[in-house]
């Protein structure tokens, strides 16, 4: 039965996420503090970037055959493994900075590849759990608490990573397992998730592991709404990267002091916090389409300034607008998601649009780094609001215009019948 106190009245929902955001913050705290602590004991900038990038490899790589996983096996307990397997990976490498044995940055980059490797599979099945152990009248606002999460852990994880990580080298790895352990004991608290939503349609059976790891791509190429709408959030995070890009360069070349660009990033985590709150009424306000497009419209706006300014002032307020934008385009599509896609093939297609998100993710910085040498920071500020005007010109396409009917007709029929 429904919970007469609504979202916040259910016990595994509050579990889950409140365990996810104290995990989340751990996970933001080591990977702003492994780069600083390996500079801190090695003095190589270079293997500091290579840890760095050991830690968000996983995010290209692992994507899909994670959706996989989480299509196969009970997800409540891959949430509870990545877990464990987290804190394993904090543990081993706090104790590498203890004993600092013969290619100490290399086992560095192991284990925060595992960390990484756990932490992609987590995000992938944490969604679909949210939809088991939430009634359908309430999903809606559990999936912007979620959104909410990012920027929060964002936020408090990246500012606390910074600062700790100078006071005590092994305090960040100490944080980090606190928030694992934190998240274990929420998750084992939690009923079983197929106990708490008896509604649920469809079960892992064995029959069903027959699918292939490139379905979940295949759904979301075959239908118009699932197709576009990715691209476009691809376009829209590399675009969102490059701007970020252009801040770290403006604020170097004025003279502004590094607090000025945390003023300005961290607005983005207060952004998404409004974004989170406001969501949800919304979408119970306007249809999906009309929120989805006047969001990315909204977004093309808070861009533009980037071409003319850098008054801390001024895009401060515009990338709180980006934070909260992004959050009520996430509640918007991922609402969508969960209430279209079949369960069996849930974290596959979820692990496709997560591959390219990252991919598209990854390549903004590059990118912006050599529009900024070739045209200059004004030029390039000035093709970053075009791009994003131009990206949500294209949402204003047919093909956004969300049916649920005309979407269910629109899956496979290969990957509704489950055929091997």
């Amino acid at each position: 039965m429904p919970n007469p106190n609504g979202i916040l009245g259910n016990r595994n929902f509050l579990l889950l996420w409140s365990g996810n955001a104290i995990s989340l913050i751990g996970c933001y705290c080591i990977s702003i503090s492994y780069p600083i602590i390996v500079l801190a004991m090695t003095g190589s900038p270079i293997m500091a970037g290579w840890v760095a990038f050991s830690f968000t490899l996983a995010t290209l790589l692992l994507q899909l055959p994670a959706g996989k996983i989480a299509d196969n096996f009970n997800r409540q307990r891959i949430l509870i493994a990545c877990q464990a397997i987290g804190m394993a990976s904090v543990v081993l490498a706090a104790l590498i900075a203890i004993l600092r044995p013969p290619g100490a940055a290399l086992l560095w980059c192991f284990t925060a590849f595992i960390e990484g490797s756990a932490l992609v599979l987590f995000q992938i099945c944490e969604t679909p759990v949210v939809r088991d152990v939430v009634p359908e009248e309430h999903r809606m606002k559990a999936y912007s608490f979620f959104e909410a999460q990012q920027p929060i852990a964002i936020m408090v994880g990246r500012a606390f990573g910074a600062a700790i990580a100078d006071i005590a080298r092994l305090l960040p790895f100490l944080v980090n397992a606190l928030s694992y352990l934190f998240c274990l004991v929420t998750l084992f608290a939690m009923k079983d998730a197929d106990e708490a939503d008896p509604s649920r349609s469809v079960s892992h059976r064995p029959e069903q592991t027959k699918t292939l790891v490139i379905d979940g791509v295949r759904i979301v190429w075959r239908h118009r709404f699932l197709r576009t709408t990715t691209l476009i959030a691809g376009l829209s995070s590399m675009i969102a990267q490059m701007a970020i890009m252009l801040i770290l360069v403006q604020a170097r070349s004025y003279g502004g002091a590094a607090w000025t660009v945390a003023v300005v990033l961290g607005a983005g985590g207060i952004g998404g916090l409004i974004g989170a709150v406001a969501a949800p009424h919304l979408l119970r306000l306007f249809s999906t389409t009309t929120v989805y497009r006047c969001a990315l419209l909204t977004w093309a706006v808070v861009f533009c300034p980037f071409a003319f300014t850098f008054d801390t002032r001024v895009l401060t307020v515009c990338w709180c607008g980006v934070g909260c934008v992004g959050t009520i385009i996430g509640v918007a599509l991922t609402t969508v998601r969960m209430q279209v896609l079949p369960d069996h093939i849930l974290g596959r297609a979820m692990a496709a649009i997560a591959t390219w998100n990252a991919g598209a993710a990854a390549l903004g910085p590059l990118t912006g780094g050599y529009l900024i040498n070739w045209l200059g920071t004004g030029k390039t500020g000035l093709l970053i609001a075009i791009a994003m005007c131009g990206t949500a010109v294209v949402g204003l396409h047919p093909t956004t215009a969300y049916d649920p009917h005309c979407f269910r007709r629109g899956l496979p029929a290969r990957t509704q019948q489950d055929k091997a």
